[in-house]
This record gives structure tokens, sequence and C-alpha cells, in this order.
């Protein structure tokens, strides 16, 4: 963040060392107002957070104010059925955010190349013919060419009236 404050009205100086720090979109690097504010608002709260912390308010507290663009390395850890059944399921969907997702395509990659016999396992949930979500995609007509709006609505109440 330090590093590229004091260049902020620089964009070509400022934009490699934000994108270390944001996740920024490309439709966004094409306006240079729209990414200058979307760069200097991000850093914002980042800075907000970092005072918030040194005035003594608990870092889970003061998280809250973080922005989600924010890039974060994580390291995980899963077994085979938290995996397969619930991790990889919901991240592989198509409403899943797309970092998410992209990093959960990425790992069902490798577990295919590790595990062949397994491929069938390292779908979306739908894969199991049904929608879970608000709104269904079109990756589920190609699971189950008979789902429509009145079969998803159906199912979203079966599975809110069973307190699911």
């Amino acid at each position: 963040m330090r590093g590229f404050w004091p260049h902020i009205d620089d964009l070509a100086r400022c934009l490699p060392l934000a994108e270390q720090a944001f996740v920024i979109e490309e439709h966004l690097k094409a306006e240079p107002e729209m990414l200058k504010n979307y760069v200097y608002h991000s850093t914002r709260q980042l800075k907000l957070y970092a005072d918030l912390v040194e005035k003594g308010v608990p870092e889970r507290d003061a998280l809250y104010c973080v922005p989600r663009n924010v890039r974060v390395r994580t390291l995980e850890s899963y077994d085979a059925i938290n995996a397969l059944s619930l991790e990889l399921p919901l991240r592989l969907c198509t409403e899943c955010e797309p970092e998410r997702r992209h990093t959960s395509e990425l790992k069902a990659k490798e577990l295919r190349e590790l595990l062949p016999e397994m491929d069938f396992l390292l779908e979306p949930k739908c894969s199991l013919g049904y929608c879970t979500e608000g709104n269904f995609c079109g990756q589920i007509k190609r699971l189950n060419p008979n789902y429509n709006v009145e079969l998803h609505q159906s199912l979203a109440k079966l599975i809110a009236d069973a307190g699911l």
C-alpha cells in the first residue's frame, strides 16, 4: 500500500503495484478515471483498517472495512470427503465468485490428473440434477434438460420447508 500511495495520480506507475494488492477487472483498466477512484478508495479502506488497529480496535472488528478485492494468499487443506462433497461442488458453481471458482477449477484439474477415476465427482453441485442457488444457470440444463423455472421454484420451496 505504501509503495503506490504517493503515486496514486500516476496510473502507469501505480497500476503494477496496485495489482499486487488488489484484484482489478480488465474493464476498469480501460477507464482511467474509474480505475483511479477504484484504487484510491480500495487503498483508503486498507489505511482505515490500519488506523483502527493502531487505535486499539480488535483486528477481527477492523477487518469489516477491508475491501473484498484485496488479494489474499491462503493455505487450504482438505481431506477427500470435504474436497469432493463440500468445497468443489460449491466453488465450481457459476454463481460462485469468479476468483474462487478459478482457484477451484485449478484444484479440480490437479485432482483429475492425480485421481482420474474420481473425475465424475469433480463437478458443480448441480451435477446432482438440481440447483440450490437463487437463480440457475445454463449448466443445469446441460445436466438435466427438463430443468425449468417451475421445477427450480418447487425444489427451492421443498428445501426451505425442510429447513435446509
